[in-house]
């Protein structure tokens, strides 16, 4: 049982009570961050950039009220007019927009974007990938890092070329990128998992990649990174 804390007592003759009413206390600023709390936590615990936005962003949300979904329907007019500004090309159309299976820490749509690449007479329709931010993930991650590292795999390693980027979620409504669709499987046939811990790789599939496995390590192991463009990772 508690006991309380007689008046006139300090911490020093009641330390597990001032424990405690700390306790309490920096359970209430986690749940309900005010600003003064978020700046005096970025201030005790300095982190790179990118990781200070990504927390920062987190930490405010928490106030907002609870959103578990996104209501999609003006996604493809959001996308379109993105895409309009981004190319200058105010005739292109988004169509057959359509979310994906799988990746479920991320928001993942496919659709297909008739436009003129450059140099193009004609226009073309491309099939392209949206990544973007959830209301909430359990792993935090960041577009403008991710972008980045694919711009530098890209010819490495088997990476989508990435065309586009909203890192604050200003046009989209959350931090999100675009890139080429490639066309595959997510997960081993016959299998119940998309991704993740516990996927099974039966012995023939797994004679099939295991060279393709290191090959593709022993490349990313390889590239020098200080002759890529990474700012984000503040080196």
């Amino acid at each position: 049982m508690m006991r309380q804390v007689q008046p006139g007592a300090t911490c020093a003759s009641n330390l597990d009570e001032c424990r405690m009413k700390h306790h309490t206390a920096s359970l209430a600023l986690r749940h309900s961050p005010t600003p003064e709390w978020i700046a005096a936590m970025r201030a005790r615990y300095p982190v790179e950039p990118a990781i200070d936005q990504i927390f920062t962003r987190k930490l405010g949300k928490r106030v907002e009220l609870p959103e578990h979904s996104m209501d999609f329907s003006a996604l493809p007019e959001r996308l379109r007019a993105f895409l309009a500004r981004e190319t200058g090309q105010t005739d292109l159309k988004v169509e057959q927009v359509a979310r994906l299976s799988g990746g479920a820490s991320k928001e993942q749509f496919s659709f297909l974007l008739t436009w003129r690449q450059s140099g193009a007479a004609a226009p073309v329709a491309q099939r392209l990938m949206l990544r973007m931010d959830p209301s909430e993930a359990i792993v935090e991650t960041h577009r403008l890092r991710e972008w980045e590292v694919l711009r530098a795999m890209r010819g490495v390693v088997p990476v989508p070329e990435v065309l586009w980027l909203d890192p604050e979620g200003v046009a989209l409504g959350r931090p999100a990128l675009i890139a080429g669709f490639v066309e595959g499987t997510v997960r081993p046939p016959g299998a119940d998992k998309m991704s993740g811990v516990g996927m099974y790789f039966e012995p023939s599939l797994r004679a099939a990649l295991k060279e393709q496995f290191v090959a593709i390590l022993a490349r990313i192991h390889n590239l020098d990174w200080r002759t890529q463009s990474l700012p984000s990772f503040a080196v």
